[in-house]
Formats: structure tokens, C-alpha cells, sequence
């Protein structure tokens, strides 16, 4: 059994731990961007804002990870403004911005992790998949973009961002 002043030492470590990686400073937050619908169908844009809906959700559920709201990343949809400025105005020094192209029953959805402080673009991939289940899609590419991210945002090998969940069909 450990001493009073050992587990007083050991909280006193993790409250500084959990302190440390709330200070702004130390701390990782990201906005997601209203994903652009660059196919030809304006009416699509339920499954861009879908997208983006979904990769934010995703990040939420890490720990000690700062997700910028929707409604405030949403303010920026359709806007063309430099990087720097958005992280700035949202607070955020990770962004994540991409787009959703569909061509007949092709989906093409393509995604950037951008460093807010200097406007760089850090990690970039694109994913295709058949319109099937919009959902399933959605919940499929969120997964593997968190999974993705999990180095450029500095996790350890084997650390997941979120676990995985069972998808209805």
C-alpha cells in the first residue's frame, strides 16, 4: 500500500500533467473546416457538411485534444482566407480542411492537416470509395483520417485517436 505522501506526490504530478496540457500553450486544438462540395450538384453539401461533422466528433473523443465548435469553423464555410488568420480567429493551432467530389456513384474526399501558426500543410490524403451507405462512408473516412493523424499530432506508435465503432448497416 502506497504512503499518504507517495500518492499525494503521485496526484500532485498528474493535476500538474492535466494542468501543464490545458495551458493553451502546451495544448493541441483544431478546427475542422467546412469540408467544400466541389462536385458539380450543389445539392450535395448535406454530405460535405456530414464530413466534416463526423471528423470533428471523431477528435472530440480524445483526450485532452481541443476541438473547435462547429458553429464557430462554420463561420468560415465557403470563405477562401489565408490559414493563419483562421487559427488565429478560431484559436486553433492545427487546421483541418479538405473536400467531397462525387462522379456517378465515386466519392473522392480529400484532407489536410495545416499548422495554423504558419499556414503549412503537414499531412494531406485523398480517399475514394462507391456511394453506398453516405453514412458509412462518413464514419469510414472520419476513422481513418483520426488514425492517420495520430503522428503528425504527435500520439505515440500504438496510441489510437478514437476506438473503433460499430457502424448499422
Amino acid at each position: 500500500v502506497p504512503s499518504q505522501t507517495t500518492r499525494t506526490a503521485g496526484e500532485a504530478s498528474v493535476a500538474a500533467a492535466r494542468s501543464a496540457s490545458a495551458a493553451v500553450g502546451n495544448a493541441i486544438s483544431i478546427a475542422v473546416l467546412p469540408f467544400a462540395n466541389v462536385s458539380a450538384d450543389a445539392t450535395k453539401d448535406f454530405f460535405s457538411d456530414g464530413m466534416t461533422d463526423e471528423i470533428a466528433g471523431a477528435l472530440a473523443k480524445v483526450p485532452d485534444l481541443r476541438v473547435v465548435a462547429r458553429s464557430s469553423a462554420f463561420q468560415f464555410k465557403g470563405q477562401n482566407q489565408e490559414a493563419r488568420a483562421m487559427g488565429q480567429a478560431l484559436g486553433a493551432t492545427q487546421l483541418i480542411e479538405g473536400s467531397v467530389r462525387q462522379a456517378g456513384n465515386r466519392v473522392r474526399i480529400a484532407a489536410q492537416l495545416i499548422r495554423a501558426d504558419n499556414g503549412l500543410q503537414i499531412w494531406s490524403e485523398n480517399y475514394d470509395r462507391d456511394m453506398t451507405d453516405i453514412f458509412a462512408i462518413q464514419e469510414d473516412i472520419a476513422r481513418a483520417i483520426t488514425a492517420s493523424l495520430r503522428m503528425p499530432l504527435g500520439l505515440k506508435p500504438g496510441e489510437n485517436l478514437v476506438n473503433n465503432r460499430a457502424i448499422d448497416s
